[in-house]
């Protein structure tokens, strides 16, 4: 048990996850103007905590090779927990899952339920990258499009459950693509740094500087296309200025690639709250 404990600790952000979790549900609240019963608020940090959760123990196994090389120091490839034991975590998260697509189907409504399977579908696949490991690896952004696109149905279902006559409307259709956009280019901008292990096959490393920024302006026109959607387009268009003046910095000075993953962060954490902040706290 203590060598979960600490392998948690060291690889599960559990106050950001939670962060995360909270923007999305509050951001949903307001833009609909929707109440929320104490039941749906710990339904969905349950449902959206825990797919985060799985997904970070499920690289934890799929990385392990790889971690052996570049990231020895991680407690897996250190010997601090054994395969068996992360295997056994994921196997246990993976049944509250479907525990969560039942509850989801039958206490709140079938669409519920059925986004939760979908988004639990996909992350089965993304674990077995889709039967085609060999075909995915070629691109790392054929790679990452697969896997990110499981935010869509994830943020389908937080609508459906707060909004439900709502679920694919404009609104949330543009919801979608902020956030989209959001983690996207997080996951890109988080690994900038142009000295990393080629056994990472990070964006940088593999498509080189330009194309790697190009990639990174491309998704934040989407978090904006998303914002103008949402009447929200100033209050994203700032923090996207921020992002644009720091890649400009660190295409000039790479050393300061943390600064720029710290930035990133940021600009995920505040789109995901954006509408939180706008229509509820601000308004």
């Amino acid at each position: 048990m203590a060598e979960i404990l600490n392998f948690i600790k060291k690889r599960v952000e559990v106050v950001g996850t939670i962060a995360i979790s909270l923007g999305m549900i509050f951001s949903i609240k307001y833009l609909f103007n929707s109440p929320i019963s104490t039941s749906a608020l710990i339904y969905l940090v349950l449902g959206i905590s825990l797919f985060i959760i799985e997904l970070r123990f499920m690289d934890e196994i799929k990385d392990f090779e790889k971690d052996k090389i570049a990231n020895p120091t991680r407690p897996l490839p250190a010997g601090e927990i054994s395969k068996k034991q992360v295997l056994t975590l994921i196997i246990a998260t993976y049944l509250i899952l479907i525990l969560l697509c039942c509850v989801g189907y039958f206490f709140f409504s079938p669409l519920v339920g059925s986004l939760y399977a979908l988004v639990v579908a996909w992350l089965t696949l993304m674990y077995y990258e889709f039967g085609i490991p060999k075909i995915l690896n070629l691109s790392p952004i054929v790679y990452a499009i697969s896997h990110q696109v499981i935010i869509l149905p994830l943020c389908f279902f937080v609508v459906a459950v707060l909004a439900p006559n709502n679920t694919f409307s404009p609104q949330a259709i543009g919801y979608s693509m902020l956030i989209l956009g959001s983690f996207f280019s997080f996951e890109v901008g988080r690994k900038m740094n142009p000295e990393a292990h080629s056994i990472l096959g990070t964006y940088r490393v593999y498509y080189g500087k330009v194309t790697t920024h190009l990639f990174i302006s491309l998704l934040i026109g989407l978090c904006l296309l998303g914002a103008s959607q949402l009447g929200v387009f100033p209050w994203v268009l700032v923090p996207s200025i921020i992002v644009f003046v720091f890649q400009f910095l660190i295409f000039k000075n790479e050393k300061i690639f943390k600064i720029f993953e710290y930035v990133m962060t940021l600009n995920l954490l505040y789109n995901l709250w954006v509408l939180a902040i706008v229509k509820g706290f601000v308004a």
